[in-house]
C-alpha cells in the first residue's frame, strides 16, 4: 500500500510540473485578445505564430500577448495596460519576461508593458521604435491588422 501511494505521489507531481512549466495561452487558445473587433483571423493567427514560434523559442521563452479594446473608459493607457499585464501573468515568473502591447482603439492609444526581466531591452526605445511611421499611417488609416502586425514584428526584432 505504501508504494502504492509512493507512485502516486509521484505520478502527480510529475502531472502537476508538466502543467506548471508549461507557456500560459493567455486568453484561452491564443494570445491575442481582440475586445475592440478589428483584427482578422489570419492576423490573430500570425501574432500567435509570432509569440509561439519566435518569442518563445528565445531564450527565457518570454510570451507576447496583444489586446485591443474600444476604449480605456478614463482610466490611463498605462495604468490599464499594467492591470491586464497583471491579471493574465505574461511571461516565465522566473524571468519576468513577458509582454503585453494594448491598443485602445477609440482613445488613439497604445502601449507596450514588459516585466522587468526585459527592461534591459526595451526601457531605452522610443515609440517610433516600436510603431514606426509606416504603422501610425496604418492606424491612422483604421488598418489594425496592418498596424498591430508591424508593431509586432518590430518587438521582436528588438528581442
Amino acid at each position: 500500500m505504501k508504494k502504492i501511494s509512493q507512485i502516486g505521489m509521484i505520478v502527480i507531481v510529475g502531472v502537476m510540473g508538466f502543467f506548471v512549466f508549461q507557456p500560459s495561452i493567455a486568453f484561452g487558445q491564443t494570445f491575442v485578445r481582440d475586445d475592440a473587433g478589428v483584427l482578422s483571423q489570419e492576423t490573430i493567427e500570425q501574432i500567435d505564430a509570432l509569440n509561439k514560434e519566435g518569442f518563445q523559442s528565445l531564450t527565457g521563452a518570454p510570451e507576447y500577448a496583444v489586446i485591443t479594446i474600444p476604449s480605456l473608459d478614463g482610466q490611463s493607457i498605462e495604468a490599464r495596460n499594467l492591470a491586464l499585464f497583471n491579471e493574465y501573468g505574461l511571461g516565465n515568473p522566473e524571468d519576468n519576461n513577458g509582454l503585453l502591447f494594448l491598443f485602445a482603439i477609440d482613445d488613439r492609444a497604445f502601449r507596450l508593458g514588459y516585466g522587468d526581466g526585459l527592461s534591459y531591452v526595451f526601457s531605452a526605445l522610443s515609440e517610433d521604435d516600436l510603431v514606426d511611421e509606416d504603422a501610425k499611417d496604418a492606424l491612422r488609416d483604421e488598418d489594425y491588422d496592418a498596424a498591430i502586425l508591424a508593431a509586432s514584428n518590430q518587438v521582436y526584432q528588438h528581442m
